[in-house]
């Protein structure tokens, strides 16, 4: 349950004073003089001064749960009050202004001072109420009550300072047993039907009934035994406050308050002596059983708000959480989508490309068809491997397992890996004796190059050194479960096979989108190595963790599932590394020159052949500052260029703008898979859009030359 609003910030009533106002003014005025009769019964000393003024906590309570513009009811209540027994005129005004005084000073000091919640939910409500509606703002009354009653005559001055102390203490007990009754009456917690519809509520009550009736009706002879079932009073309050909350904790200290004042103004109980009693023994008693159960129980209501405050704030950071995780699947779908659109229409449009040529150029067809058919059907190879590492990515390749060795594994692959990394890499192979693992051993070396590979290139030009480790590790199921990924299997013994360089690490939202596909920071290739990584990870029912630290480097661990007493020699031959493609130059006798960049060499390799055939030189690039570079050696020799738009490094874009600055409006045609938007800040350049018809890509280029000769 939520702790009631502010009584000191909700809203008050306004507008004219209508006749529900004045249905709460009389109702207040009644109840005070009912009340203020029967408290005179209790009188000591002087007949306006009592052991306990009740209309002082009714007042204080109507005022903070209706507003202070119900003060007249208090007025009204205490003039008919005082008049009935007789009060001379003149102290009559004064006491009936100090006791409305009273209530309007105690309502501005709990709501807009303490800003009090009248359920006494929270520690600093049950405080504040005892500091300022208890203690402070009856000594309002008590002075102007008082002071009247002596400039009336009727207190001389030698009983001044009893009866201000009697006529305090009267108020203090009223404020402090009547007002927290009506208050959590009103919005205290728990619901009455928790606190009535409780066995132990009835019997609780019950129990302190009759401790109270044999302290203070005079039954017990003993007044030793009478105080053992006063005191004994104290934990059966207390008891119930925390197990019924601050309702309960008001209810049970009005109980036995009530007991207590009656039987010990009729003098029986054990707060009565051989000279009568001590009224601030008695009103300390009193005072004190109610307020340590309230306080208690606000304390322990304020636990239980904090508490579910937590769990609410828990459970409203899980589902941000949730939906920032929903975000990020979209985002990575639409780099998915977006990077599987991209390298596909790169295929669509060599095939196509290719297969114009053969079509529209006999000729071509007859010269350099085992060419052109032998470009197609390498596109069609990497669209295939393409469908392949998305499949394996996703975890739905079927690997072919057997038992493998891959401490042998590993040694085999050592002279094709330090090949692949480059200079000034190190590899640094920290192998032990292992058992088994059951795998597909050709994804299983594909998992070790691809973390070799993404380890080499986080160095860059520096070098560094790689290691490779490979140890047996006994894993619980709650390591497993704690920043692992794809670990669904249970504890036991793994094989840890982990990489880790010294290169420039990753930061934390870099670590969290590693395996998307698509994704990549390096400057080649089309960021399906690591996916490819985890899906063969999710297929062998094993798991995989990455730390990384800026500056410092990155860690990858992979555990794969151990199979003991069982160790086996490979034999697969290392496949050689791949031979980058050559650059072809221009023919030296071509009027028109394009200057062509394009990092896939499909498209490179169809988009020069329909070029040439269109009666075009063609100069090469297969990046955005290469093709700045070959622009900058001789900016003569080109007459247009063709950029694709997406490129490692630099940016077709980024580069037609480089070469404006040195050649405004130069010619040029950019080009893409991607939608057109990303060329937005380029109007003026026209675009193709992949897979393009051939023709239009030529006669593209001779209009941007022919808008060049104007």
């Amino acid at each position: 349950m939520s702790p009631p609003a502010l009584a000191g910030t909700r809203p008050q009533p306004t507008g004219s004073f209508g006749l529900r106002d004045l249905g709460f003014v009389l109702g207040i005025a009644a109840l005070y003089a009912v009340t203020g009769r029967l408290g005179l019964l209790l009188a000591q000393t002087q007949e306006n001064a009592t052991l306990i003024w009740a209309p002082t906590g009714l007042a204080l309570a109507a005022l903070v749960l209706l507003g202070p513009r119900h003060w007249p009811g208090v007025f009204i209540g205490a003039a008919i009050t005082n008049a009935t027994i007789g009060t001379p005129v003149g102290a009559l005004v004064g006491i009936t202004l100090g006791n409305t005084l009273e209530a309007i000073v105690g309502w501005a000091l709990l709501t807009k001072v303490a800003t009090l919640q009248p359920g006494f939910a929270r520690l600093r409500d049950v405080l504040a109420f005892l500091f300022f509606g208890v203690l402070l703002s009856t000594t309002v009354s008590a002075t102007i009550g008082v002071g009247s009653l002596a400039l009336a005559g009727e207190v001389d001055a030698a009983s001044f300072g009893t009866v201000w102390s009697i006529w305090w203490l009267g108020d203090a007990g009223g404020a402090a047993v009547v007002a927290p009754l009506i208050l959590v009456v009103v919005e205290g917690r728990p619901s009455w039907r928790r606190v009535l519809g409780s066995g132990e509520s009835w019997a609780a009550m019950l129990v302190l009934c009759g401790l109270m009736a044999l302290a203070f009706t005079g039954v017990l002879a003993e007044a030793w035994l009478s105080l053992l079932f006063a005191l004994l009073a104290f934990p059966i309050v207390v008891w119930v406050g925390l197990r019924l909350g601050p309702r309960g904790a008001v209810l049970a200290g009005t109980v036995a308050g009530a007991f207590a004042v009656v039987g010990t103004a009729r003098g029986h109980g054990p707060l009565v002596g051989a000279g009568g009693f001590d009224l601030f023994v008695l009103w300390a008693y009193v005072f004190a059983l109610g307020t340590v159960a309230m306080i208690l129980a606000a304390a322990i209501a304020e636990a239980e708000d904090e508490a579910v405050a937590r769990r609410r704030g828990d459970e409203e950071r899980a589902r941000m959480a949730e939906q920032l995780q929903h975000i990020q699947r979209l985002d990575s779908l639409g780099l998915l989508a977006g990077g599987i659109a991209h390298d596909f229409n790169n295929f669509l449009l060599a095939i196509r490309g290719n297969a114009e040529l053969m079509k529209n150029h006999p000729e071509l067809a007859r010269t350099r068809g085992d060419e052109l058919l032998g470009a197609i059907e390498r596109a069609s190879d990497q669209a295939a491997e393409l469908c392949g590492q998305l499949l394996t990515y996703a975890g739905q390749s079927h690997p072919e397992r057997a038992p493998a060795d891959l401490e042998a594994l590993v040694k085999e692959m050592a002279p094709l890996l330090e090949t692949s990394t480059g200079r000034g890499v190190t590899l640094a192979l920290e192998t032990e004796r292992v058992p088994a693992v059951l795998g597909d051993r050709t994804q299983l070396r594909q998992v070790v190059m691809n973390l070799v590979l993404n380890a080499a290139q986080s160095m860059g030009e520096g070098g560094g050194t790689v290691r490779i480790r490979l140890s047996t590790r006994e894993v619980s199921e709650a390591e497993l479960r704690e920043g692992f990924m794809a670990s669904e299997g249970p504890a036991g013994r793994y094989v840890v096979l982990t990489v880790t360089d010294e290169g420039c690490g990753m930061a934390p939202e870099v670590v969290e989108r590693i395996f998307d596909p698509f994704f990549t920071t390096k400057r080649e290739g089309r960021g399906l190595g690591m996916p490819s990584v985890l899906g063969i990870v999710r297929a062998h029912d094993a798991a995989i963790k990455v730390r990384s630290v800026v500056d410092q480097g990155s860690t990858f661990e992979v555990l794969l599932p151990a199979l003991e007493g069982v160790a086996l020699q490979l034999a697969e031959e290392l496949e050689p590394p791949a031979q980058a493609d050559d650059v072809t130059e221009p023919s030296p006798d071509r009027a028109e020159t394009v200057l062509l960049a394009e990092d896939n060499d499909h498209v490179r390799a169809v988009t020069r052949m329909v070029l040439e055939s269109a009666g075009f030189a063609v100069v090469l690039a297969t990046s955005g500052a290469e093709a700045v570079e070959r622009f900058e050696a001789d900016p003569t020799a080109i007459d247009v260029l063709l950029f694709d738009v997406k490129m490692p490094g630099m940016s077709g874009p980024a580069a037609l703008r480089k070469i404006h600055a040195i050649a405004p409006a130069f010619p040029a045609v950019l080009m893409s898979g991607y939608d057109e938007g990303l060329t937005q800040d380029l109007p003026d350049t026209p675009f193709i859009h992949k897979p393009f018809e051939l023709e239009e890509l030529v006669e593209m280029l001779r209009e941007a030359m022919r808008e060049r000769q104007r």
